[in-house]
C-alpha cells in the first residue's frame, strides 16, 4: 500500500491507496483518526474509488467529523481517474500522483 500524507493531500488524515489485490475493485483506506502517523489497521477504512465513494465496510464509526470526512469522499472523487491511474500502471510513480492532484 502507498502512503499518502496529509502533506501531500491537503487532508485532515492520511490515505493509504491499496494496489494489493487487483482481483477486487481498487480502493483507498482512510484513517478515521487524526493521528501523523499509522496507528492501527482497525483504524483504517476502506472507500471506493468512484464519482460517488462508498465505505467498503458494514460495521464501522466515524472517528473524524463528517465535514472532514466529506473532504475525504470530495479528494477521492475529484482525483478517482489519477489513483487508478497509479494503482493501474507501474511506470506512473508517486510522484506523478503527487504532482496531479
Amino acid at each position: 500500500m502507498t502512503l499518502l500524507r496529509k502533506v501531500d493531500t491537503k487532508l485532515p488524515v492520511n490515505l493509504w491507496i491499496d494496489e494489493t489485490d487487483r482481483a477486487t475493485p481498487p480502493k483507498v483506506l482512510f484513517q478515521n483518526n487524526y493521528a501523523d502517523r499509522f496507528t492501527s489497521k482497525k483504524d483504517l477504512i476502506p472507500i471506493s474509488i468512484e464519482e460517488r465513494p462508498k465505505v467498503i465496510m458494514q460495521d464501522y464509526s466515524l472517528g473524524i467529523s463528517i465535514e472532514d470526512f466529506d473532504k475525504v469522499t470530495s479528494f477521492i472523487s475529484n482525483n478517482r481517474i489519477v489513483i487508478s491511474r497509479y494503482i493501474q500502471d507501474p511506470s506512473f510513480g508517486i510522484t506523478d500522483l503527487v504532482n496531479n492532484f
